[in-house]
């Protein structure tokens, strides 16, 4: 990764597409919030637009993290084999969560040349796709959304320095948060990941989400981007990922303008009436990636 390079749009050739919906956040003002207070503030309304989802599967070859955003990569994990049962659950991960973190910052390091990798303790977590929702049980996003605006990204540097005990970070010229989304369960997914082409997303489409943190919880109140609809966005997905894959995507880049780099992206329901499809389960990290 030797710099914020211009986006390239993605131009998939005779690309399989199915048509879903993606939730949106309806836009009544320049900043809405997600309270976990329990103080009930929380002030979103998602609405869902049909669009058209490019399967870019055939074409995975041709996406890369710096000019698309988003990147999928072969990955082996000593955490995936003892995930693979169904009681593994956020302790489990939390648990062996030194491992696995440091099998992603090594490949983050190969990948994007960083100085430095540092992850977010508060950005890795499990989430598990149930018929009913359970309570303390993450499931997929609902809607677009971009986890990282400028200030939020530098407020977590000193936030991260704290949490691993560090004094000092030598000086970098680049500082780009990097996103992992790695899948547990075989393919398909009912709830794939799903990312928006940088190139057709206007300034005007993004505006503020704070977040607020539940008590006792290892976080810091935030703010990141919610989406507004576009009838020009276009989305684009890998199907039938592997828990052997990874996908790296961007959360924020300090040589990019505004969010230029970091693609909006969520979940959608992926429905093929053929296919027996089972119940996600993926893990989700969050890294500081640092550079001279």
């Amino acid at each position: 990764m030797s710099g914020a390079q211009a986006n390239r749009r993605i131009r998939p050739i005779a690309c399989r597409s199915q048509k879903s919906n993606i939730g949106y956040i309806a836009r009544n003002s320049d900043r809405v919030m997600v309270d976990y207070s329990g103080r009930g503030r929380t002030n979103i309304c998602v609405k869902e637009h049909e669009v058209e989802i490019c399967n870019i599967r055939p074409i995975a070859n041709q996406i890369f993290l710096d000019e698309a955003g988003f990147q999928l990569f072969g990955f082996s994990s000593r955490t995936v084999a003892a995930s693979a049962g169904s009681e593994f659950d956020q302790t489990a991960l939390n648990a062996r969560s030194g491992d696995y973190l440091a099998d992603i910052a090594a490949l983050i390091k190969a990948k994007t040349r960083a100085r430095d990798v540092v992850p977010l303790r508060n950005g890795l977590f499990l989430r598990k796709q149930k018929k009913k929702q359970q309570e303390g049980v993450r499931v997929a996003s609902t809607f677009a959304h971009i986890d990282f605006s400028a200030q939020s990204a530098r407020d977590f540097v000193l936030v991260a320095m704290a949490w691993e005990g560090i004094q000092e970070i030598d000086p970098y010229s680049r500082l780009v948060v990097i996103q992992s989304w790695h899948v547990l369960t075989p393919p398909p997914q009912d709830y794939p990941l799903v990312f928006c082409d940088t190139t057709t997303v206007g300034k005007t489409d993004l505006f503020f989400i704070d977040y607020v943190p539940p008590p006792n919880r290892l976080d810091i109140r935030t703010e990141s981007h919610a989406v507004a609809f576009n009838a020009e966005h276009q989305w684009y997905y890998f199907s039938d990922m592997t828990p052997d894959e990874i996908i790296l995507f961007k959360g924020f880049d300090s040589m990019a303008k505004d969010c230029s780099t970091a693609p909006p992206h969520t979940s959608f329901r992926n429905i093929d009436p053929s296919t027996t499809v089972t119940p996600r389960a993926s893990i989700e990290a969050r890294f500081l990636c640092f550079f001279e």
